[in-house]
């Protein structure tokens, strides 16, 4: 099933921008990728059957436990066909988590998939998890390690350079997060295991402070890489308290954050929205003094329960663009905007382009057909079934 769905919003200049300066607005064709979405929050988007075209992997059911699968991508971008990856009959468990990651793990050229064993976060969220990576092909689980909780985000680095990768989750229950790395003998051991306080959600890996070793940032907070030795010397800073000193519920620090150079000075801005709470600021954060922990915000705007938060390129002029919105079913606003901010090529001076006001919940950007424009796969709210691909269709 598709359907055509051209951006006809009108664009709102943030600040000033000069005549020649207006960045092309994006135009998207939506079609419908998977009509039974249950709780299918945790999503990438990797080349799994290596024919050059991306594919969507999911875990179904994060709410109260599912199956881990990946959703086959047509050569037209028109279908998408599921394949179960593991599932309880298979591993003797369910799978959830809060995201889901996708890496060369035994350097043979094929895509393989993160697996986080969990009963469902609605369930069980203080429940231990616990974390294989999936071989590609055939699927041969690999233990790498137990997390104290329900993991709220992953992601695969290279941290230290060494031509392997490296897993790091964080969880909401205990504040925790981990980095695990491997031995020489590609056996996995835990190389990081720290109680950050008031951790929560939000979390992307990045060369923040130019070393060319990726940091980590996660809810207001950085951790600068000690480089080649990640076992020990990773030292925390707060970027800014405002994302981890709330109190409150179980919405207090809850964040989006991800890690890009917009400003191309040689060094990853950290973006950071709240993803559950009103009134926050969408904004990226630029380092000007490592040692003193010296940084400048810049604010974007403004948008309520912001839960999807992705840094690319949308109309393929060689800025990077931002993509925020809110989460349809948060507020349960008559008007939930999911908005593009252009680059007019400064890094500061953006045009919003609202696509549509029906809420968007752990969106992902993704360049499914490798051509430089990226598509957008999107649900509107955390329990919405119909998972649609806004596939980029900018001057062509």
């Amino acid at each position: 099933m598709s359907r055509t769905f051209c951006i006809l919003i009108a664009l709102l200049t943030i600040s000033c921008t000069s005549p020649n300066q207006n960045p092309e607005k994006a135009v998207f064709e939506t079609r419908i990728a998977f009509e039974a979405a249950n709780h299918m929050w945790a999503r990438t988007a990797a080349d799994i059957n290596g024919n050059g075209i991306k594919d969507i992997v999911v875990t179904n059911n994060n709410a109260h436990g599912g199956w881990l699968g990946w959703m086959e991508t047509s050569a037209d971008l028109s279908r998408w066909a599921l394949h179960i990856i593991a599932d309880s009959l298979t591993m003797g468990g369910t799978f959830a988590g809060g995201d889901i990651a996708t890496g060369d793990f035994n350097r043979n050229g094929k895509t393989d998939v993160i697996g986080i064993m969990h009963p469902g976060e609605w369930k069980a969220g203080g429940a231990p998890s616990r974390i294989y990576w999936f071989e590609n092909p055939g699927w041969t689980p690999h233990f790498i390690g137990t997390a104290p909780a329900f993991v709220k985000d992953v992601e695969v680095a290279d941290l230290n350079r060494n031509g392997k990768l490296e897993v790091v989750v964080i969880t909401f229950e205990y504040n925790s997060l981990q980095v695990f790395a491997r031995n020489e003998d590609d056996t996995w051991y835990e190389a990081v295991n720290m109680v950050i306080p008031n951790l929560h959600e939000g979390m992307a890996t990045g060369d923040i402070d130019g070393d060319g070793y990726p940091d980590i940032a996660t809810n207001g907070y950085w951790l600068r890489s000690p480089g080649s030795n990640i076992d020990g010397g990773w030292t925390l800073f707060n970027i800014d308290p405002k994302w981890n000193t709330q109190t409150g519920d179980w919405q207090r620090n809850a964040t989006k954050v991800f890690c890009a150079d917009i400003t191309n000075n040689g060094r990853a801005e950290v973006f950071i929205s709240h993803s559950e709470s009103m009134d926050y600021p969408v904004s990226y954060y630029t380092l000007l003094d490592a040692e003193k922990n010296q940084w400048e915000e810049f604010i974007i705007d403004t948008i309520h329960g912001c839960h999807t938060l992705q840094v690319v390129d949308f109309n393929n002029n060689g800025f990077l663009d931002i993509l925020a919105g809110e989460n349809k079913m948060r507020w349960n606003h008559d008007f939930a905007p999911v908005n593009i901010y252009l680059n007019s090529g400064d890094g500061r001076t953006f045009v919003k382009q609202t696509i549509t006001g029906e809420g968007c919940y752990n969106c992902l950007a993704a360049d499914l057909e490798n051509n430089g424009y990226y598509d957008i796969i999107r649900t509107a709210g955390h329990g919405s079934e119909v998972m649609e691909v806004l596939i980029n269709r900018t001057n062509r």
